[in-house]
């Protein structure tokens, strides 16, 4: 069933992928009808999705479960489903403010979709400045905020990982991108912090 669900899966995205560089005819003719699940990283965890095929065109596109917060990511669990619908693509605009949970939902339909995102320089840099950052100083206010210690801990150890794992590829070429809930939950605290 698992690998059933696996080619299903990996033959809809190559038809979504296809219909999208063709004309409408080729559309309708590219997908096979069937209902297919994928699961791809929101902020929170993982976002599950259903996507039923009918008629050789996509019927539904349903969230089975979501560990994502209902207050900030409804607007894009409610559109970026419907949108994929409406446009039969999955080149729909992000909800600002639900990014990581819309491209989540994208991605979830889409799992090749992750394998396209290099890691630019603004970003390597910004992830170097966060390894230098020294939990004693006073400017983070640990002393007032030590919960988000731990956070700083394992954001570093997220980007070393990273680094680790990625050590022989070459940045803007072969470099995967990086994202970590601990990223998200970093610059959820900082502004909070700086603004403060």
């Amino acid at each position: 069933m698992i690998k059933l669900l696996v080619k299903g899966f990996a033959t809809l995205a190559m038809a979504l992928f296809i219909a999208g560089c063709t004309s409408n005819a080729a559309k309708v003719s590219a997908l096979i009808d069937g209902t297919y699940e994928g699961t791809a990283r929101g902020m929170q965890g993982p976002i599950m999705v259903q996507m039923v095929v009918a008629d050789a065109k996509t019927k539904s596109v349903g969230i089975l479960s979501s560990k994502e917060t209902p207050n900030i990511a409804k607007v894009a669990l409610e559109r970026i489903p419907s949108r994929i619908v409406e446009t039969q693509s999955l080149k729909v605009d992000t909800v600002a403010g639900a990014t990581i949970a819309s491209n989540g939902i994208k991605n979830a339909v889409d799992p090749e979709a992750q394998s396209t995102m290099k890691l630019t320089r603004a970003q390597k840099s910004s992830m170097n400045t966060y390894l230098t950052l020294d939990p004693a100083d006073p400017s983070l206010k640990f002393d007032r905020y030590h919960e988000w210690k731990p956070v700083l801990d394992q954001l570093k150890a997220d980007i070393k990982a990273f680094y680790t794992v990625n050590q022989n590829k070459t940045l803007g070429v072969d470099m995967p991108g990086f994202d970590a809930i601990s990223l998200h939950m970093w610059h959820t605290y900082t502004p909070a912090v700086y603004g403060s």
